[in-house]
């Protein structure tokens, strides 16, 4: 190994070592990539140079920078491969979260053009019949579930509803449902109401259409025709509730968001749902064959959801109510206090200034004595 050779060497150890310093002193200006990339290209250029000197010892002499290379190779690749993972799951979660905005608005605007519309007729109907049998409803002028019935529903059958409210109530509700088949359960006026919602009309128009037919109709006729409109009703409302359980499974499948679908949705879900109570548990009388499951699902998560969202909104102004209290009575305390401390303060300087008084009036009497008493002296000694 002639000179020349030797000196190389030593160079590119030495050029090696500063590498290895620079990186440990600079480790945050160099990336871990680029420091096992220069010792590989070190590696690569050493054994091109020096391959001559060792035509037959070359596995042998080389074994150190062959195995820098190949544990360069297995850290790049092993890089290369984490980074492809963390590209995949980050590339399957932005394609969920997508996935689930676009089923949330399909969700918004199904509920918005097929719910939503038929919402009104819907509950002007189920309101009807929840007058004829609830007390609490007849009797006051708002339209809605009592707050005393809607805490206590959950399971959303007949023996809960029975629990709930009062057994003639529920009785009396099947007996409608059962009649609603064959006779009539809402008045004429009442039906052409709740068709008018039905189709966007007036109840002015509605009667006209009707008016051609029931003019020259029988009693028997007409009575038959309301009928046919009732069951047009109340077929009506079974559609909605099964547009109502489709709207639920999708919701409840995580398919969508469900913060974004609550935010938007829940008022009007939950009222509905409420109203509904009697019609839904009326159904469901036999076990492990219930109507509506992912409907009374999606509203116990959303009501769960709803309380929660009341409790935080009431412990926040409960808060603020606190601190503002405490603040006021702190005031209130520091300015009682001051003013005891200000009184107390004029009290004590009024006291020192009677005492100040009474203390130079005693001096001037004094010294009014002490000088009348050495005028009688003067005069004494005159004399």
């Amino acid at each position: 190994m002639n000179f020349f050779t030797t000196l190389s060497i030593y160079i590119f150890k030495v050029l090696k070592a500063v590498l290895t310093i620079i990186y440990y002193i600079l480790a945050d200006f160099f990336t871990l990539r680029n420091i096992i990339l220069t010792f590989m290209v070190y590696s690569f250029i050493h054994m091109i140079i020096f391959t001559k000197d060792h035509h037959y010892d070359f596995l042998i002499h080389y074994h150190d920078s062959i195995e820098t290379l190949s544990f360069s190779a297995v850290i790049i690749s092993t890089i290369f491969v984490a980074w492809q993972i963390k590209f995949a799951i980050s590339s399957y979660i932005d394609k969920n979260r997508k996935e689930e905005e676009s089923k949330s608005y399909e969700l918004a605007k199904f509920y918005g053009q097929k719910l939503l519309p038929r919402l009104e007729a819907v509950n002007t109907f189920i309101n009807i019949i929840n007058m004829q049998v609830i007390p609490e409803i007849n009797n006051k002028q708002s339209k809605t579930m009592p707050k005393k019935y809607v805490s206590k529903m959950r399971k959303f059958n007949r023996d809960e509803a029975y629990i709930i409210f009062k057994p003639t109530v529920c009785n009396k509700f099947i007996m409608l449902l059962k009649k609603s088949t064959h006779s009539l359960i809402l008045r004429q006026k009442d039906i052409l109401l709740i068709h008018s919602l039905i189709k966007g009309e007036s109840p002015l128009q509605i009667r006209c259409q009707w008016n051609r037919y029931l003019k020259k109709a029988s009693p028997r006729a007409i009575n038959d025709f309301y009928k046919y409109q009732q069951n047009v009703i109340i077929s009506y409302v079974a559609e909605y509730l099964n547009d109502i359980e489709y709207f639920a499974m999708v919701s409840t499948s995580h398919l969508a968001m469900p913060k974004t679908v609550f935010d938007s949705l829940h008022q009007t879900y939950l009222s509905s749902i409420q109203n509904l109570y009697l019609y839904i548990a009326m159904h469901n009388y036999n076990k492990g064959h219930d109507f509506y499951t992912y409907t009374i699902k999606l509203y116990n998560a959303w009501n769960h959801d709803s309380f929660n969202r009341d409790k935080d909104y009431f412990l926040t102004k409960l808060k603020e109510f606190t601190i503002k209290l405490l603040i006021s009575l702190f005031n209130m305390i520091i300015i009682n206090a001051l003013n005891k401390a200000k009184k107390r303060v004029l009290d004590t300087l009024l006291e020192y200034r009677h005492k100040y008084l009474l203390v130079r009036q005693f001096i001037r009497l004094f010294i009014t004595f002490i000088r009348l008493f050495f005028r009688i002296i003067r005069r004494s000694e005159d004399s």
